[in-house]
């Protein structure tokens, strides 16, 4: 047995500076580096060494530097304990594995039965995607579970046609964060690629029969949001993230500019406009025998991914029987 182990260190060692077959085996290197007699049947492969353990791996990738280099095969691995080999028993690999739960794990919050909800209700944080992907470990497995998080947040947020081109997904900047939450620490940024146009809605009116002048008091909402229509009908409207809010901003300073629908200059528009909703108390004098209109200019967008963005500006144009006047809430 002695002579044997001697011989696989001596031969393993030999061959570190030669290319070799090699592969990520259940989360560990192995490469081909083991004498065997043609036809034996036995594996030439041997798992590659990190001192006293065996070297860890998430793909093939990160086994090549040392089966190339500097790798030497694990002192028990070419007698008793060899790798299996790859090109045999290739669900074994971790690309194999990697590949097939990257398209499980897609399918979770994608896949008719399924929706976002419950795919973040199954996997709570960061960490319980990157373990699915057990025992492959390493940067290599962040980047797998980088991308199953990026298509489930696009794909529910921006549609199908963003998940590979457009949507971006706040959060998963450097290295991940295994304890990050996954329903609240990350939100999808959409490709804006609708035609913004603009318009006056009227917000209210009140006629003034009195011998004094009175007030018109009424709220207005300011701000941004979005409405996606489900498959079934029904839809649910929310806030923009910041990147969405910044990108439209742009899409309507480049679209309209200076509005001659609403003489609203969208170049000039507050940024606040683009954010979160706020609802502003407004009051407007009202002189006698006078009726007021009050109009709020509103912007609307329709994007390809099924996203309808509503953009209500904190203008506000007061139009009476003899005056018109602009005001900013």
């Amino acid at each position: 047995m002695i002579a044997i182990i001697l011989f696989a260190v001596l031969h393993s060692q030999f061959l570190s500076t030669e290319a070799r077959s090699h592969a990520c085996i259940d989360g560990y290197c192995a490469m081909a580096a083991c004498r065997v007699v043609s036809g034996s049947g036995r594996s030439p492969y041997c798992w590659i060494a990190d001192g006293a353990r065996y070297l860890t791996c998430g793909g093939n990738h990160d086994c090549t530097g040392a089966a190339n280099g500097w790798g030497n095969c694990y002192f028990t691995s070419c007698g008793f304990d060899r790798a299996p080999d790859p090109r045999k028993e290739f669900k074994k690999t971790c690309d194999y594995k990697n590949a097939k739960m990257l398209r499980d794990l897609s399918n979770e919050c994608s896949a008719p039965g399924y929706s976002f909800d419950s795919w973040v209700r199954a996997y709570r944080l960061t960490r319980d995607i990157y373990n699915k992907f057990n025992p492959c470990t390493g940067q290599l497995i962040e980047e797998a579970a980088k991308k199953v998080i990026k298509f489930c947040y696009c794909y529910n947020f921006c549609g199908l046609g963003q998940t590979s081109n457009g949507c971006e997904v706040n959060g998963l900047e450097g290295r991940l964060d295994l304890n990050k939450n996954l329903f609240s620490d990350y939100s999808a940024s959409c490709r804006i690629d609708c035609t913004p146009v603009d318009k006056l809605e009227k917000v209210g009116q009140k006629t003034n029969r009195y011998s004094k002048p009175s007030k018109y008091s009424f709220s207005v909402t300011a701000g941004t949001t979005t409405t996606r229509t489900s498959s079934g009908g029904g839809s649910n409207s929310h806030s923009v993230s910041a990147n969405v809010g910044l990108n439209l901003k742009s899409a309507f300073s480049a679209g309209l500019g200076y509005s001659h629908t609403t003489s609203y200059d969208w170049s000039q528009s507050s940024a606040t406009a683009f954010a979160k909703t706020i609802t502003h108390q407004v009051s407007v004098d009202v002189q006698p025998g006078d009726t007021v209109t009050v109009y709020q200019v509103i912007g609307v967008c329709d994007n390809s991914d099924g996203n309808k963005y509503r953009i209500e500006t904190n203008s506000l144009v007061v139009e009476g029987k003899k005056s018109k006047e602009t005001i900013e809430v």
